[in-house]
């Protein structure tokens, strides 16, 4: 889907929606420096360039299945995190936490949270940064429910063999909302 937003004699802007498998990703596209004759609306819209690299691809994709995986399983997805830990800030508004490959799984009484409105950057064929939010509700088995969970999510991928591991996150609550607290005491 492709949305006129504005036009003057020197450019277009365009809002474009593609959908991809099941995810829709949006740009908007400004196209300046046009004469009269390339204000050909439609052929426009099919020379905008919607490709995306087929690492940003993977990445949405594994956000995904990342979420789906927690859902069906009430568990977080095994080996999600770089060989060599990661660096994360977590929604619960603690300090920085080095989490190490193996350590032990977080488990849910209940999991209903998805990304939405993901972005990505490739930064190098294996790095790529992700951008997006987080909302639902869920529990953490031993931990309180949080109906109203809402974050914006800023993760560094890696590519170690054939997957993706999180080298980097840092997941902040939107305001009024709450985050998940993954280290407390359940006694």
């Amino acid at each position: 889907m492709t949305i006129c937003l504005s036009t003057d004699l020197q450019s277009v802007t365009f809002l474009v929606a593609q959908r991809l498998d099941s995810h829709t990703w949006w740009a908007v596209v400004r196209i300046t420096s046009l004469t009269g004759s390339q204000l050909n609306y439609a052929k426009l819209q099919q020379e905008i360039d919607m490709t995306m690299s087929k690492e940003e691809q993977q990445i949405i994709d594994y956000l995904y299945s990342r979420s789906d995986y927690s859902k069906k399983n009430l568990e977080e997805m095994p080996d999600i995190h770089a060989k060599a830990g990661a660096l994360e800030f977590q929604s619960h508004g603690g300090l920085l936490e080095v989490v190490m490959p193996h350590e032990s799984k977080i488990k849910y009484d209940y999991f209903n949270v998805e990304p939405k409105h993901i972005e990505t950057v490739k930064l190098a064929d294996d790095a790529v940064a992700a951008m997006y939010y987080l909302s639902g509700n869920a529990k953490i088995t031993g931990g309180p429910s949080i109906t109203n969970y809402a974050a914006r999510v800023t993760e560094v991928f890696i590519k170690e063999g054939d997957s993706w591991k999180g080298r980097i996150g840092h997941w902040s609550p939107l305001f009024g909302q709450a985050g998940l607290t993954t280290s407390f005491d359940p006694d």
